[in-house]
């Protein structure tokens, strides 16, 4: 997020996460674990960023032999022999 430059202070990127909106504002906890309360009028710029569905559990990756076995496998459906 980019914030909005003071009569002072000179222009601000803060990273973080949404903990908390309201009305006036909202609270941002920063990438160093600490929060911050900013106010919409003091935001120049923002970005959003979606994360779908649960982390990835460490450790747990698939093998290069699966995914072989994988793709050779006969995935078409079985069939019997059609007799006269």
């Amino acid at each position: 997020m980019k914030t909005r430059a003071g009569d002072d202070a000179p222009t601000r990127r803060v990273r973080g996460v949404l903990t908390r909106a309201e009305e006036s504002g909202f609270d941002l906890t920063l990438d160093d674990g600490r929060t911050q309360h900013l106010h919409y009028d003091d935001v120049a710029q923002a970005r959003t960023v979606f994360e779908w569905g649960p982390q990835p559990k460490h450790g747990r990756t698939r093998k290069a032999s699966d995914s072989r076995k994988a793709s050779t496998m006969n995935t078409s459906p079985q069939t019997e022999p059609v007799r006269p």
